[in-house]
């Protein structure tokens, strides 16, 4: 499905292609996707991954190293379910915040909700505890909210069914109107 993007979110998705591509890898996954939010500078998203040390060529060099395997055999660039989820969710986010389209915080919020997710496990690897924070901080900047009060419960198996059945409620089910 297409949806409507801020520029800043149009281009971290093509930083996402790039990465992969340039990785001979032609499933487009959450590492590429936070990639490519890393690495719009002057963004929201690239600042609050900045903050917590968390920088595109950073992130790179990481990807590299960690020798991400080929998600598919296939010629054509795809993204993964898991990423085409995200995208959704942050689709959905836009809706109930009134916005009507995407932009780079909610892709980044989506992504850190995940908590299953490789982009997840390598910013906890990268800032630890303090994934929290980062967490709690895309919230703010969406919501104005101090907190994220979904983060107390963290990510359940209801909700990662939710997500796959393209119920993204429980992301804005605190949020007020």
């Amino acid at each position: 499905m297409d949806y409507s993007m801020t520029k800043n979110a149009k281009q971290a998705l093509d930083n996402s292609v790039a990465l992969a591509r340039s990785l001979n890898t032609f499933q487009v996954g959450t590492e590429h996707l936070l990639f490519g939010l890393a690495s719009i500078e002057g963004s929201r998203a690239s600042r609050l991954l900045a903050e917590q040390g968390i920088t595109a060529g950073i992130l790179k060099d990481y990807i590299v190293k960690m020798g991400v395997p080929n998600y598919s055999s296939r010629k054509a660039m795809e993204y993964t379910p898991r990423v085409k989820n995200i995208i959704a969710a942050a689709a959905d986010i836009s809706v109930q915040v009134g916005t009507m389209y995407i932009v780079a915080e909610y892709l980044l919020y989506a992504l850190l909700v995940d908590s299953g997710s490789q982009a997840v496990a390598i910013i906890k690897n990268l800032c630890g505890n303090n994934y929290i924070s980062l967490r709690h901080r895309t919230y703010k900047s969406i919501t104005g909210m101090d907190y994220d009060p979904n983060i107390e419960q963290g990510t359940s198996y209801e909700q990662e069914r939710k997500m796959k059945n393209k119920d993204y409620s429980y992301l804005y089910s605190n949020w007020e109107d």
